[in-house]
């Protein structure tokens, strides 16, 4: 880029703000800003470029910033990070004007940056709005609009920070959500400020429990959305045997081996070794050290020292586990669905599903909420996880007698 003269250099040495450079770089990867900013000292003050974009074969100038930390905007499109990373970058930089030249670009000395809540945060531009939502509740509305403009501005950041490539239509969706609530928070008053004088007290009740229904909401969208981003796909029965399979298999393992280290404790209770030998003799047969921890706190306890509980009780459950498992896939593999008088029954989704024509009676509904039956909005049928008793139950309350 032949016109840039000297770009300001990430170099310990010769810039005396990197480690607030890097910051800058973090900062701006992560809320994954538009503009890709570089910052040039071209004679007079700094030059602020998008090497996004190009303008007559070099990149696109879009700031200066002048000596005496001024900042002028070129375009009116850029995003509100990239604002105020010039501005922070106006404020807090101290550095040279080239690698050779020592002297400041800057006339002034740096001060920490103080964010503009009309301007820098993410919701700045609903500052006006919660001004007069906290007008009629508040003595200091300026006060109230900037702090919840910075905590939920700082809130949405970290959320889409954290939910990253799932984020969605998540900003959208809670912006929408933030000003619906500030909305209803608009039409609550106080008579602190607006007087006791006719003060309307049945109306600002209802204001006010409108407003705290609205937040209710907004916050409990909140912790849906979480819960299902996060949320983790049950597994399937065939990925439920093949873990109960592998679990299985090591608990087999595991018995074997406590019979073996159970020998060599009964040896050592009846005089035929040492402890010493048998710490060794269990280390050679697979003991771990907090089986040997164990063994070595109780082998000469009064109450304790007769060896380790077997794991019959546990190979006898995952049996059992295993073969429910089995009949569950092949109950679905080789299940035909079954008709009954305004409806059927099917499985699908490892879940029996009752398919009705037209809403079933009172009655019907309340056997299939008592049997564990739920309506589910997405299969727009009656649900239960597939199991044997599912199956049992809703042939029992939809199938004739």
């Amino acid at each position: 880029m032949s016109s840039i003269l000297t770009i300001i250099k990430k170099d310990v040495e010769m810039f005396d703000g990197y480690e607030n450079w890097l910051y800058f770089s973090r900062e701006l990867k992560q809320n994954k800003m538009k503009e890709n900013l570089m910052f040039a000292h071209l004679g007079n003050g700094m030059t602020v470029c998008d090497r996004n974009r190009e303008a007559h074969g070099d990149y696109l100038q879009v700031a200066h910033i002048g000596n005496d930390r001024v900042v002028e905007f070129y375009k009116n499109d850029l995003s509100y990070k990239a604002e105020t990373a010039i501005r922070r970058f106006a404020c807090e930089e101290d550095c040279a004007i080239s690698e050779i030249q020592n002297q400041p670009v800057f006339f002034n000395a740096a001060k920490p940056y103080v964010k503009d809540f009309k301007k820098d945060y993410t919701l700045s531009e609903y500052w006006g709005s919660v001004y007069m939502a906290y007008s009629n509740l508040s003595f200091s509305p300026e006060k109230r609009a900037d702090s919840v403009v910075k905590d939920y501005s700082e809130e949405l950041d970290e959320d889409l920070i954290e939910l990253g490539d799932k984020s969605g239509n998540y900003q959208a969706k809670y912006i929408e959500r933030f000003s619906v609530w500030i909305a209803a928070k608009s039409r609550c008053m106080s008579s602190m400020i607006t007087g006791p004088a006719n003060f309307p007290v049945r109306r600002a009740e209802k204001s006010n429990n409108a407003e705290h229904n609205s937040y209710g909401k907004f916050r409990h969208w909140r912790e849906k959305y979480f819960t299902a981003v996060n949320r983790v796909k049950t597994p399937s029965p065939e990925d439920d045997l093949e873990t109960v399979a592998r679990q299985l298999d090591n608990a087999i393992i595991l018995n074997e081996n406590i019979k073996e280290w159970n020998k060599v404790i009964r040896a050592y209770k009846a005089g035929k070794m040492t402890i010493d030998a048998m710490l060794f003799e269990l280390r050679e047969q697979g003991a771990t050290d907090r089986h040997i921890k164990a063994v070595t706190e109780n082998v000469d306890s009064k109450y304790g020292g007769h060896g380790f509980g077997t794991m019959g009780a546990t190979i006898k459950k995952l049996r059992e586990r295993a073969e429910a498992l089995q009949t569950r896939i092949q109950r679905k593999e080789m299940w035909e669905d079954l008709e009954f008088d305004g409806g059927r029954i099917t499985i699908e989704d490892d879940r029996v599903k009752l398919f009705h024509d037209a809403k079933p009676e009172q009655e019907i509904i309340d056997q299939l909420k008592r049997s564990g039956f739920r309506w589910s909005r997405h299969w727009s049928c009656w649900t239960r996880k597939h199991t044997g008793n599912a199956v049992e139950a809703a042939k029992r309350i939809c199938l004739p007698k």
